[in-house]
């Protein structure tokens, strides 16, 4: 679509959106209730042409309580008008998120937006045969241009498995260091002290040393990836960085399941 045309639907379905608000303030004839679902539909066949723009450049498209497993899309509960003390107001939502909308679009250097590089990046995350757990996390924000969330989440489940693997009830780069760690005594050649998560037997110094690298790694995750998205505002709009971090976490927790699934056992 032309930039100037989509900026155009933009625009209106923002001013649709604020006209339909305004039709609640009106009593409830028969007359404004007829006007009110002329409206709906009209909102219904933007978001309809819009969706995947939206999806593109969407900052908060999806919002929820994840402690309470809820989640919305505001565009949607917009046009039906649902509205509850958890859900606040979605017009607002969703007029407000058009507005960012707006801008990125404005700020784009060229005359036509594209959709179908968007898509591709939906058919990579498919290919890279993304461990399950951070698909169940990730896909959907994924594929809603949501970024910045599906890293958090993504390195929040990989905390969470290692603690359900270890029983160790921790967090962050401390959890990792806990139970990934061992003490080895080179002169009397024996581990002295085992780590709660072998990741293999420890029988060589090649073993030893990539039980060590990964703590590193798992422990670097932590610190440098899962805690700063967990507490800080990152904005994340570059789809292949965030597929790398979202490998990344697949791997961490593969290297954990193929250990598992060796029958390496762990220790208390």
């Amino acid at each position: 679509m032309k930039k100037s045309e989509l900026l155009e639907k933009l625009k209106k379905f923002k001013s649709k959106l604020k006209q339909y608000r305004a039709q609640f303030l009106y009593p409830t004839t028969p007359d404004y209730i007829k006007k009110r679902e002329e409206l709906r539909k009209e909102l219904y066949r933007l978001l309809a042409i819009l969706e995947s723009y939206i999806d593109k450049y969407s900052m908060g498209r999806i919002k929820g309580y994840p402690a309470r497993g809820i989640e919305w899309d505001i565009y949607r509960e917009a046009i039906q008008m649902y509205k509850d003390p958890i859900k606040g107001d979605p017009i607002t939502d969703a007029i407000m998120d058009l507005e960012g909308i707006i801008a990125k679009v404005e700020a784009e250097d060229k005359e036509v937006i594209d959709i179908i590089e968007y898509k591709n990046y939906s058919k990579l995350f498919e290919l890279m045969k993304i461990h399950p757990i951070i698909i169940k996390v990730s896909s959907q924000r994924f594929q809603k241009a949501q970024y910045s969330d599906a890293i958090r989440e993504a390195f929040k489940a990989v905390e969470k498995y290692v603690k359900e693997k270890s029983g160790k009830d921790d967090f962050g780069a401390s959890l990792m260091s806990k139970v990934f760690s061992f003490e080895y005594d080179e002169s009397k050649k024996e581990l002295k002290r085992p780590p709660i998560l072998p990741l293999s037997k420890l029988e060589t110094k090649s073993e030893r040393s990539e039980q060590q690298g990964f703590m590193y790694i798992f422990m670097g995750a932590m610190e440098g990836i899962r805690n700063p998205f967990a507490h800080e505002h990152i904005e994340v709009i570059d789809p292949i960085f965030t597929l790398k971090l979202l490998c990344l976490a697949s791997l961490l927790l593969e290297i954990l399941d193929a250990s598992l699934a060796k029958g390496i056992k762990k220790t208390k």
